[in-house]
């Protein structure tokens, strides 16, 4: 018996996924390290969509055929010093859910972000996180 390909699609965040999108990036976050860097994380997103910085064009989902949300990631405006802003993004968090890890879920959803990105003429993406 041949197991069908699950569909997934990769698009910009929409209203109606605001807080799904944040009850997965604190689940996975929670499980890999603890519940309070779930919410700290949670909260850093919740930060970056009320501010300048937050662009929401690249604020990324990956959907499944059931159109629930398995991945996430976003990228937004960085500067140096007040300067180069509209050059430098800085890609933090990403997450994909835990049972689904390991399938190129990020891998799909960055080199994505990074054709949207370039498209709109950002030069450099920094990465925080921790190793």
């Amino acid at each position: 018996m041949k197991r069908k390909k699950m569909e997934r699609i990769i698009k910009p965040m929409g209203s109606k996924y605001l807080l799904s999108s944040l009850e997965l990036v604190q689940e996975v976050f929670s499980e890999w390290d603890s519940p309070k860097e779930g919410r700290k994380v949670r909260q850093l997103i919740e930060e970056i969509r009320a501010k300048r910085y937050y662009i929401p064009e690249l604020e990324l989902i990956m959907v499944n055929e059931d159109d629930e949300i398995i991945g996430y990631a976003m990228f937004s405006h960085f500067h140096i010093e007040g300067k180069y802003e509209d050059e430098l993004l800085i890609l933090t968090p990403v997450a994909v859910k835990t049972n689904l890890q390991r399938q190129h879920i990020s891998r799909d959803i960055l080199e994505y972000g990074f054709d949207v990105a370039k498209k709109m003429g950002f030069k450099a993406i920094l990465v925080e996180g921790n190793p």
